[in-house]
C-alpha cells in the first residue's frame, strides 16, 4: 500500500481554497480512540455508583483545593465529567483535532501535549479558586490544549463551522477562545465563577497547547531536518556496491514516521508534489516503500 493509498490521505470534508489545505475528518488513531473509550467508560461507572448527595469515585479522583496534597487529583480530573454533554463535546473536539495533532507530533509528544495542556488549565482555575471548596472535573483545559495546537501545527488548514462556512485553524482557535474569554469577563464574572466546568481552565489549557505545540513542534521539525541531513550525507558517503546488492535506506525512528511525513503531505496538498525538495522527496517515496511492505 503506497502513501496515496493511507487512510488519512483521503475522506476530506469541506473545501480548501486557496491559502491551506482542507480540514479532514479521519479515522481515530489508537492513542485517540483508547483516550476516548476510557473516558466514556469512567463517565458510566461515576454515574453506575452515584446516589443523590455523593459521586464517591469523582470525589475520589476530581481535583479539589481540600486536598492539595494528593498529587494524582491533578492527573486523574481531566477523565471526569460533570455530565453527559460534557463528555460528548470533549470527545468529540478531541477526536475531531486531535487525530490531526498526534500525527504531527506522534504518540509520545501527544501525551506530553495533552497532559500538559491539562495541568495548564488546572493551574489557570487554581489561581482564582486556591480556597474554593468545589472540585474540578473534566477534559477541557487538555481539549482546548488540542485546540491551540491544531492552531500552531496547521494553521491555514480549514474547517467549518456548522459544516457551513469555511475558517482556517488559527482563526478558529481564536473564535473559541474569544468565546471563552468573553464568557467568563462579561457573563460570569471572574470573582463569581467557582465552578466545576471551568472558562479558567479552558484559557489555561489554550494557552499550554499554544507554548507546548510551538516547543514539540520545532523539536520535532528539527528532527525531521536532522535526519534528512543525515540521510543525504549517507547517501553521498555510501561506497559503491556490487550490482544486485540491497542499500539500506538511512534509519528513521518508527514514532518519527508520522511527524516526518506529514508535513510533506501537507505541502503537497497546499502547493503539489513539484514544491517538494530532494529530500522530502527521499523521505516520501523511503516511507511509500515500507507502507508497501507492510
Amino acid at each position: 500500500m503506497g502513501v496515496s493509498d493511507r487512510e488519512y490521505m483521503r475522506n476530506e470534508v469541506g473545501g480548501g481554497g486557496q491559502g491551506g489545505g482542507r480540514m479532514t475528518v479521519r479515522p481515530a488513531t489508537p492513542l485517540i480512540k483508547n483516550l476516548v473509550i476510557a473516558n466514556i467508560a469512567i463517565l458510566l461507572l461515576d454515574y453506575l455508583t452515584e446516589s443523590q448527595t455523593r459521586r464517591p469515585i469523582a470525589d475520589l479522583f476530581a481535583f479539589s483545593p481540600e486536598h492539595p496534597w494528593e498529587i494524582w487529583r491533578a492527573f486523574t480530573y481531566m477523565f471526569f465529567h460533570e455530565n453527559l454533554m460534557h463528555a460528548a463535546f470533549n470527545m468529540m473536539a478531541l477526536w475531531f483535532f486531535g487525530v490531526d495533532v498526534q500525527r504531527r507530533l506522534g504518540v509520545k509528544k501527544f501525551i506530553i501535549l495533552y497532559v500538559g495542556s491539562g495541568l495548564f488549565g488546572l493551574g489557570g482555575w487554581l489561581a482564582f479558586n486556591w480556597q474554593s471548596s468545589h472540585g474540578l472535573v473534566g477534559a477541557s483545559g487538555a481539549v482546548f490544549g488540542v485546540l491551540a495546537a491544531a492552531a500552531v501545527l496547521t494553521p491555514t488548514k480549514k474547517m467549518y463551522i456548522f459544516g457551513v462556512y469555511p475558517m482556517t485553524m488559527r482563526m478558529s482557535a481564536l473564535l473559541f477562545l474569544g468565546i471563552e474569554v468573553f464568557r467568563l469577563v462579561i457573563i460570569e464574572g471572574i470573582a463569581q465563577r467557582s465552578n466545576q466546568v471551568a472558562e479558567l481552565a479552558h484559557i489555561g489549557g489554550a494557552i499550554g497547547g499554544f507554548g507546548l505545540a510551538w516547543l514539540l513542534g520545532r523539536s520535532s521539525q528539527l528532527k525531521v531536518h536532522r535526519t534528512t541531513r543525515a540521510g543525504r550525507a549517507a547517501s553521498t558517503a555510501r561506497a559503491p556496491q556490487p550490482q544486485g546488492w540491497p542499500r539500506a535506506d538511512p534509519p528513521m525512528e518508527k514514532e518519527d514516521v508520522d511527524a516526518a511525513i506529514d508535513p510533506i503531505l501537507d505541502k503537497i496538498s497546499n502547493h503539489g508534489e513539484k514544491s517538494l525538495s530532494a529530500s522530502e522527496r527521499a523521505i516520501l517515496e523511503r516511507h511509500s516503500r515500507r507502507m508497501a511492505g507492510k
